[in-house]
């Protein structure tokens, strides 16, 4: 078991290590010039020169790695090149948003697609049961993107009942009824997709335990269904 646990560590360290290189390879080869993106289109070569030497721009890319590594592991994201804010303050604005919306979808993504697994299962084949699949066939098919696209397109461009963008509303309170309105759409779009394999999954699960035999047997004996 502590072998297993150790290649697993390994193995994680081993792709985020892999990521890293990749995001960074990225970033470096984005056209443009970093230095001219932060001080504009009028700054002089000196100018551009010293944010070099300042931000480490003007050595090997191997050492930039190195140091940029280094800094993400001491909890140092950088500067954002187009705000000239720290990016950890940038993030930490926006993670309580992000992790209001990722529980809320995590919710009904498990709420839901427990509920319609166990339903289609108790009804197999039935019509029910059917229409439930279908559907969560579907939303695994579709992408979370389009699908929150579509949302927007209906419930917000053509009916008006549901707020497109934000998390509150510029006249809000920013109490809880200012914010579910804004949480709908986002949180559907992102639950679709588990929810329909959650669902999936546990009609599976539920058809191989309604067909054990104990089942069976209690069932034989005149066991209500809530009861078996």
């Amino acid at each position: 078991m502590q072998r297993y646990l150790l290649q697993r560590l390994v193995l994680v360290v081993l792709v985020l290590l892999g990521v890293s290189v990749l995001i960074f390879v990225v970033t470096r080869l984005t056209p443009g010039d970093p230095a001219r993106v932060m001080l504009g289109p009028r700054a002089t070569e000196q100018q551009l020169e010293q944010l070099r030497v300042a931000y480490g721009l003007d050595q090997p890319v191997y050492v930039q790695y190195v140091s940029w590594l280094s800094h993400i592991a001491h909890g140092d994201l950088g500067e954002s090149i187009q705000l000239h804010r720290p990016v950890a303050n940038e993030v930490a604005e926006r993670f309580r948003a992000t992790l209001i919306l990722a529980i809320a979808a995590g919710v009904v993504a498990f709420g839901l697609g427990i509920t319609f697994g166990v339903v289609a299962a108790v009804r197999a084949n039935s019509v029910l049961d059917h229409a439930l699949m279908s559907v969560a066939l579907l939303g695994i098919s579709l992408p979370p993107f389009w699908i929150g696209l579509i949302f927007i397109i209906t419930f917000s461009l053509l009916l008006r009942w549901l707020p497109a963008t934000g998390m509150l509303s510029p006249t809000g309170g920013g109490g809880l009824d200012d914010v579910l309105p804004h949480l709908v759409l986002p949180t559907i779009s992102l639950a679709v997709v588990p929810l329909a394999v959650i669902a999936r999954l546990t009609r599976a699960n539920m058809l191989e335990v309604l067909n054990q035999l104990y089942v069976r047997t209690a069932r034989a004996k005149g066991l209500p269904p809530l009861a078996v």
